[in-house]
C-alpha cells in the first residue's frame, strides 16, 4: 500500500530519473569494482576506491523504496530475500567466497527500517551504536551489521530525523572496515608501527570514497525533476546476477582462473 509522502529532507530524490541515475551510478561503480576483483584479482587500488560509491548508493535505494511505503512493504523485503537466496551459488562459485552475498545486506536492511520506524529516538540510536561496535566482530555477510543499518540511517534522514545524518556519515565511513580478528599475527608483522599506520590511512581513504562521492551524488540528483524512469523496473534483478555470471566466465575465457588467480 502507497502512502501519502511528507517531502524528503532537503526535497532529497526519491523516486523517478533523480533516483534512477544514482541507481546507474551504483551500477557502474560496482561494474567497476567486480571486474577489479574477478577479472584482475583488485589489481587497481583505485578501481577498488571507485567501488566503494556502489554500496552506500544501493543503500540508499532501498531507503527510498521502504520511504514511498512508509515502511510497510513486506514485500519488498521478502523479494530482496528470495533473490539473495538465488544469487548466493552463483555469488559463491564466482567469487570464492563464503560471506553472503549484499543483498542479504539489503534485506536486513530493509527489515530494519520496518522495526526502526517505529521506535524511539532513544531506540534508535541504542540499535546504530551497537551496530557500530559490532563492526569489530567477525561476519559473514557484505559489509556486515554497519552495511545493514545505512538503509536505516539513510532513512532516517528522508523521514526528517535530524538524527540520521549524523548516523547515515559515521556508517557510510565505517562500512568497509574489516573485523580486529582478521588482523594478522603482529609478531609476524617485521615493523607493527609501520602497518598500523599504513592500515589507518588506508581505511581513511576507503572511507572518504564511500562518503563524501555517495553524498554529492545524491545531493545532485535531486536537480533532475523528471519523474520518467532511465532504466527498466527489473533491471537490477537480472544485472547483478547476470554480470557476475558474464566476469567469471571472462575470467576463465583469458585463463585467469574463476576466482581471478592466474592457471
Amino acid at each position: 500500500m502507497v502512502h501519502k509522502m511528507k517531502t524528503a529532507y532537503k526535497n532529497l530524490p526519491v523516486s523517478g530519473a533523480s533516483l534512477d541515475l544514482i541507481k546507474i551510478i551504483a551500477v557502474i561503480t560496482m561494474l567497476i569494482d567486480h571486474v577489479n576483483h574477478l577479472v584482475f584479482s583488485h589489481a587497481s587500488v583505485e578501481a577498488y576506491y571507485i567501488g566503494r560509491l556502489a554500496f552506500p548508493l544501493f543503500c540508499y535505494g532501498v531507503a527510498c523504496a521502504m520511504y514511498r511505503t512508509r515502511a510497510e512493504n513486506y514485500k519488498y523485503v521478502v523479494g530482496l530475500v528470495a533473490l539473495a537466496v538465488l544469487v548466493e551459488p552463483i555469488f559463491t562459485l564466482a567469487r570464492g567466497e563464503n560471506n553472503l552475498n549484499v543483498l542479504f545486506t539489503l534485506a536486513a536492511g530493509a527489515a530494519l527500517i520496518i522495526v526502526m520506524d517505529k521506535l524511539k529516538t532513544w531506540q534508535n540510536n541504542l540499535i546504530f551504536t551497537l551496530g557500530l561496535i559490532a563492526t569489530v566482530l567477525p561476519g559473514s555477510w557484505e559489509f556486515g551489521t554497519a552495511g545493514a543499518l545505512i538503509p536505516a540511517a539513510f532513512y532516517m534522514v528522508l523521514t526528517q530525523r535530524s538524527y540520521g545524518i549524523f548516523w547515515t556519515i559515521i556508517l557510510l565511513f565505517n562500512s568497509n572496515l574489516g573485523p580486529i580478528v582478521n588482523v594478522p599475527d603482529f609478531k609476524a608483522i617485521p615493523d607493527v608501527q609501520l602497518y598500523v599506520s599504513n592500515v589507518a590511512a588506508m581505511n581513511t581513504i576507503v572511507g572518504f570514497f564511500a562518503t563524501i562521492p555517495t553524498i554529492l551524488v545524491i545531493f545532485l540528483a535531486k536537480f533532475i525533476k523528471s519523474e520518467k524512469r532511465l532504466m527498466p523496473k527489473y533491471f537490477l534483478h537480472i544485472f547483478y546476477p547476470g554480470h557476475i555470471v558474464l566476469l567469471a566466465l571472462i575470467s576463465l575465457a583469458f585463463g585467469i582462473g574463476i576466482h581471478g588467480v592466474v592457471k
